[in-house]
Formats: C-alpha cells, structure tokens, sequence
C-alpha cells in the first residue's frame, strides 16, 4: 500500500487528488487488530512523508483524500 501511494503520488499533477478507500478497515476485532493487515498505517506513513507536498481533506465513510500541492 505505501509503494503504491508514493507510485501514484509521483505520476499525480500538482492540484491532482489522490483517494484512498478503505481508510479505517480492519478485518480483526477491536484489540486484536494487525496492524501489517490495515491500510491505515500504511496511508498515516504516505501522509507523514509527504505532509509538505500536499493538503489531505476528511471524507465519507472510510475514504481519505488528498491534493498535492507541490512536485
């Protein structure tokens, strides 16, 4: 998933969004979670590094968004 995201992030134009689904799955229950087994972490680490190229916005459900700012 964080391969991925960075791939993406790099063919993606400045002002393009990138969206990510399934932010706050998880297939285990509350306590027991896996966390090499969630995209979460995965999507937190992305938004980390790259936190000066780009704006993330709230969205429904369990989605994420996020709008690069800069290349």
């Amino acid at each position: 998933m964080l391969t991925d995201a960075v791939l993406a992030f790099k063919l993606l134009k400045v002002g393009g969004l990138l969206i990510f689904d399934d932010y706050l799955w998880k297939h285990e229950k509350n306590g027991q979670e896996d966390f090499y087994n969630m995209p979460k972490p995965a999507i937190d680490a992305f938004v980390t590094l790259y936190q000066r190229k780009l704006t993330v916005f709230g969205a429904p459900l369990y989605q994420l968004y996020v709008r690069k700012t800069a290349a």
